[in-house]
């Protein structure tokens, strides 16, 4: 759920947003990221790194066989489009939301927006990945 989350904003809500006006696209923006820690969000969000960790303890203790070494590299590639949202996109929404009313609303979009999807490309692949690697690892 939360690659597809991911890759939606990769494939049409950043690209829509920047069709707006730049102060209409912050203002969007900043209101999206005021609603996106929902708690169901959240619980899909760190309920799925949880679940990972899960995962991947139990691929550690069977690390010769394919399916433990699909389990880990999903819990790895989930881990780290996590860590790329905690690392780079909160702070980036932190930055944009403390961009004071009435400043350059054309430059702070054009420094968060460009820097901010090639960031998701990178989460939303990664979440989409580790999905796809958990499949495999319950095929194997």
């Amino acid at each position: 759920m939360v690659g597809g989350v991911l890759f939606a904003f990769s494939a049409f809500v950043m690209d829509a947003l920047g069709r707006l006006p730049p102060d209409r696209a912050v203002e969007a923006m900043r209101s999206i990221n005021d609603r996106a820690p929902t708690p169901s969000f959240m619980l899909a969000m760190f309920g799925t790194a949880v679940t990972a960790c899960l995962v991947a303890a139990g691929g550690l203790s069977r690390l010769e066989e394919s399916s433990g070494q699909l389990a880990v590299a999903g819990a790895i590639a989930y881990l780290a489009s996590l860590a790329i949202t905690m690392v780079f996109h909160v702070p980036a929404n932190d930055r944009l939301a403390r961009t004071p009313v009435g400043d350059d609303h054309v430059e702070a979009w054009a420094r968060y927006a460009r820097p901010w999807t090639l960031g998701n490309h990178v989460r939303a692949g990664l979440a989409i990945a580790a999905a796809a690697l958990f499949v495999a690892a319950l095929v194997a």
